[in-house]
């Protein structure tokens, strides 16, 4: 809408060429009005919320054309309809419908996927992954380690390399990420050692399979108490009693300024990944007290970045 607005306001103002003055204002006038004309009908309860409709945009764009090219004129001196001005209105309603139809599709991170690694690597360099590896050591060099929300899977091809003797089970809700990561993998030749499973964590389970250790770095943030708990208590049942637990995530540091800076970063990151992707968080919450309440207790702690990032590594208190 801003956008068109602005576009709208160049085209009055006369900062277009005057050979399509008109036109170029015509094309940009749907897209502008609709959106505040159909949010005074929400507040007034006359529709249900969300971006504009086909039969909205439709309905709209045929009172608008009949209202100013052919009652006005009737009843305005000087004004004179143009067919032209209907098609540039019927213009701007398609311009506009496809962007409104493109806000009401839900973007999940299958959309992400291709972006992904670029993304973290302009907006974080290499600080994730140092803060994924700070305690890699700490993974058993045999056995079976369960990865959840392994993302484009820099941590688990890095693992793989280094464990020969290791295999892991992947779960992820995003099956763009997991086809990525199978090709990374079958590029590397590990893919024979990693099982790769498409599914919302809080509903998955393991079934009779036992792990040595579990991962998940920057994956426990995307959930709200109730679903994190849900996790929390799958992944207990899911490991053997001396199974060690990595969890590398956002955390909120003590000191005030640092404090401060770590909620600006934190409300950014989840306006984006709330509102837009759909995570089912709306902030971060710690999951230090539902482990300890499970019977985990923390070993090691590596801060990053001013305490913005943190890298646990969490053990059952019956080891």
């Amino acid at each position: 809408m801003w956008v068109a607005c602005l576009a709208y306001a160049l085209g009055r103002a006369g900062w277009v060429p005057s050979a399509w003055h008109g036109h170029f204002t015509d094309v940009w006038l749907l897209p502008a009005a609709l959106p505040p004309v159909l949010w005074l009908h929400e507040r007034l309860g006359w529709r249900r919320p969300g971006p504009p409709r086909t039969r909205e945009v439709l309905a709209h764009l045929a009172g608008w054309s009949l209202l100013f090219e052919v009652i006005g004129p009737r009843f305005v001196s000087g004004v004179v309809g143009d067919p032209w001005d209907v098609a540039a209105y019927a213009l701007g309603a398609l311009v506009g419908l496809a962007w409104w139809r493109l806000l009401a599709a839900p973007i999940t991170f299958d959309h992400l996927a291709p972006l992904y690694l670029w993304l973290e690597y302009v907006l974080a360099g290499n600080l994730l992954q140092r803060c994924r590896l700070h305690h890699i050591t700490t993974l058993p060099t045999t056995g079976h380690v369960l990865v959840l929300g392994p993302g484009r899977g820099r941590f688990v091809l890095r693992l793989l390399r280094e464990r020969p003797g290791l295999r892991v089970t992947l779960v992820d809700s995003s099956a763009g990420m997991l086809d990525r990561l199978r090709r990374d993998l079958q590029r590397a030749g590990v893919i024979d050692r990693a099982r790769l499973v498409h599914a919302d964590v809080t509903e998955w389970r393991p079934g009779r399979d036992t792990y040595d250790a579990v991962v998940s770095h920057f994956f426990l943030d995307c959930f709200d108490p109730p679903r994190l708990e849900r996790v929390v208590h799958m992944v207990t049942g899911a490991l053997r009693p001396d199974a060690p637990w990595l969890i590398a995530d956002f955390t909120l540091p003590q000191p005030a300024w640092q404090r401060w800076r770590a909620r600006a970063v934190h409300g950014l990151m989840y306006a984006f990944f709330h509102r837009i992707v759909g995570i089912p968080a709306r902030r971060l919450t710690d999951p230090s007290p539902l482990l300890e309440q499970s019977g985990w207790r923390l070993q090691r702690r590596g801060a990053f970045n001013l305490g913005l990032l943190q890298s646990d590594v969490w053990q059952r208190e019956a080891a």
